[in-house]
């Protein structure tokens, strides 16, 4: 476990998604239920996790949104849940505008797998926002789903994440 003290979740102000693509298109995928924590120790951040209610995604069109929900895709009858949950927080990153590195555990469709991406940390007195953007291979989770023959599904999906959290201590 982090050290430090879980941070208030801001959820109106925090953000779990994604983008698909397919030859022909992209698609923007919203996840509306999530719960996260941010540790905090000292003012620096010491672990980042969350859970999505899967069942809650909603993609660009209605007939998308079904389809990922189904077997095909996240199967969510049988995984409702997605989550992660970090293992180790660095000061530092070799990507632009980011500030940390985080390595940890990230859990879709059931299988697990260690991932590190690059993220920005923002702290304040009162509050601290983690942001970032990186890439997943969906196929390293049990999606593979190929798409049409002549509109196949790319493998890598952009997860786009945003957490604000609040000192539980501030007025």
């Amino acid at each position: 476990a982090a050290a430090g003290v879980e941070w208030a979740l801001l959820k109106e102000k925090s953000s779990i998604n994604a983008l698909g693509a397919k030859i022909t298109a992209t698609h923007p995928i919203t996840f509306k239920d999530f719960d996260a924590k941010v540790m905090v120790d000292g003012g620096k951040l010491t672990g980042l996790s969350y859970t999505v209610q899967m069942g809650t995604l909603e993609a660009d069109h209605p007939k998308l949104t079904a389809h990922l929900l189904n077997e095909d895709f996240f199967d969510v009858a049988n995984f409702p849940t997605s989550t992660f949950e970090s293992s180790k927080i660095t000061e530092g990153s070799d990507t632009e505008g980011m500030t940390h590195t985080v390595e940890g555990t990230l859990t879709i469709h059931g299988m697990s797998k260690m991932v590190t991406f690059p993220v920005n940390v923002d702290v304040k007195p009162k509050g601290i926002k983690a942001s970032t953007e990186f890439a997943i291979n969906r196929q390293d989770f049990g999606v593979v789903y190929a798409g049409k023959a002549d509109d196949l599904i790319q493998d890598n999906v952009v997860m786009t994440v945003v957490l604000v959290a609040q000192d539980p201590t501030a007025g």
